[in-house]
């Protein structure tokens, strides 16, 4: 049985929430539209009153995810005593080892339109926010001193990729210490450091 409800937390806000214990249980597809209705303890019609599709609650889940994401380097870099850049990257690359499923949702579900799929706006303005807060950390980093002159978007670019390789080989069982991909969190701070020696 269900928990009782928050009064203060939104009905769609709760099929969020449940939609994400039934990916962190089972991926993807152990989502549906009826589990979530029998989860959530509302009718099992009730998730169609506030998501056309099951796609359409993947990308409510992928823009939580992003917001979740933000939130979470934020926290870091207001707790960091140094590089806030840094600080940062590597809570982005924790969230993503610690929630697997969600991170796969988040950055490479064929619904949340990071390949053919419709990407709509609330998803859209997220990562547009998310990549943008990275991005004057960038600025900050440079101005600091520590990272070479450039366009920032490029330097990122690097950054951002680096920082999903670390999560993707680790969640794939393919880091290894030899090579320098064991641990993601020190890739993200050895490419740091060498980007800082220009």
């Amino acid at each position: 049985m269900p928990p009782p409800a928050d009064p203060k937390v939104s009905t769609r806000d709760r099929l969020i929430a449940a939609s994400l214990d039934l990916v962190r249980e089972g991926g993807e597809d152990a989502l549906s539209m009826r589990a979530l209705g029998e989860l959530s303890g509302l009718s099992r019609g009730a998730p169609y009153r506030h998501f056309e599709d099951k796609e359409a609650l993947l990308r409510a889940i992928a823009t939580a995810g992003l917001v979740e994401l933000a939130a979470r380097s934020d926290r870091a870099v207001r707790r960091a005593r140094g590089s806030a850049l840094a600080a940062a990257s590597r809570a982005y690359v924790t969230w993503g080892i610690e929630n697997p499923d969600w991170y796969r949702v988040t950055f490479q579900s064929r619904s949340t339109g990071h390949r053919d799929g419709v990407v709509d706006d609330d998803l859209k303005q997220a990562g547009v926010a998310l990549l943008a807060w990275f991005t004057a950390l960038v600025v900050d980093a440079q101005a600091a001193g520590e990272l070479p002159p450039g366009p920032p978007a490029d330097i990122f670019g690097v950054l951002w990729s680096a920082m999903h390789g670390a999560v993707d080989l680790t969640l794939a069982g393919r880091g290894k210490a030899e090579l320098g991909t064991g641990d993601p969190r020190q890739l993200v701070e050895n490419l740091l450091a060498l980007l800082a020696r220009g």
